[in-house]
């Protein structure tokens, strides 16, 4: 299962989106489509306020993404369906997929918001929900819009069979151009990095893991670093002993060893997570 709510996302609405509902193909694979809103963007103002009205149109998708200023929200859970597309027929495409994740980027068309956005820690946080689904880093459907009179490919059979991302300009029965020539490449790429895939609470569950096993090497040093100390001191008076030595002597030798070796000690601790599922949790 993936992630049904995105916890960086700021809810949006009641949670609820009004008419939609369960998936009807949820053996067909995942899925992304985005849009643009065409309004402005760039301030909390813009944000709530094309929020608002795209629930007031009844025309909600999943997320609203600001690519200036990387606010993002989340109007209803990701498993089931959004209202943003048009349906193709017969066809619900709102409802093709396991998921079909619809997301409003603030921007226009005319002007790919790949080109200048500002893609932060919340769009990291998109793409990990994204990914949660297994939607495949792929654009079955080919190439988008490049302009309003462009005819970028729609093919039917492609929506119902492939996961994947698509812009709107991708979907069948649908006639928008949006999302216009965005870098796919770039939208792919952007923050993807091991640390930004986690959730919170895998963070907070790997902080807490090296910290005990910072501790534990420390904790190790430091034992290692005495016994080495003690050894040494001790080797030295038994070198030099002249069967008058006291018990003083000794803990004065001892002591002296251990010090000495604790501030010369170093630990150097070099950890690469290639799984972050490979200690499981408790």
């Amino acid at each position: 299962m993936g992630e049904i709510w995105i916890p960086e996302a700021e809810r949006l609405g009641d949670g609820v989106i009004a008419g939609a509902g369960a998936m009807d193909t949820p053996n067909a694979p995942p899925r992304v489509v985005w849009h643009t809103t065409e309004g402005s963007a760039g301030s909390s103002a813009a944000f709530h306020g094309t929020a608002d009205y795209l629930m007031e149109e009844n025309y909600e998708p999943h997320i609203l993404y600001d690519p200036i200023t990387d606010q993002l929200g989340q109007f209803g859970p990701l498993n089931q369906s959004a209202k943003a597309l048009v349906n193709a027929g017969a066809v619900r495409t709102n409802r093709t997929g396991r998921v079909c994740i619809q997301i409003e980027v603030m921007a226009k068309a005319g002007a790919p918001f790949t080109g200048y956005w500002k893609p932060g820690p919340n769009f990291a946080a998109l793409l990990r929900a994204i990914r949660s689904w297994g939607v495949p880093d792929e654009w079955p459907a080919g190439r988008l819009a490049q302009s309003y009179s462009d005819d970028s490919p729609r093919p039917l059979t492609i929506w119902q069979t492939r996961g994947g991302h698509y812009g709107h300009s991708n979907i069948p029965g649908n006639d928008h151009w949006d999302p216009g020539a965005i870098d796919t490449t770039a939208l792919l790429a952007a923050g993807t990095t091991e640390e930004q895939f986690m959730t919170p609470d895998d963070r907070n569950y790997l902080e807490r893991w090296f910290g005990a096993l910072n501790a534990m090497a420390w904790g190790n040093k430091n034992d290692l670093a005495a016994l080495t100390g003690t050894v040494a001191a001790l080797t030295k008076l038994v070198a030099a002993a002249d069967n008058n030595l006291d018990e003083a002597t000794v803990r004065a030798a001892v002591k002296q060893g251990v010090t000495e070796a604790l501030a010369a000690s170093t630990v150097d601790v070099d950890v690469t997570v290639h799984d972050k599922t490979t200690t499981p949790k408790g």
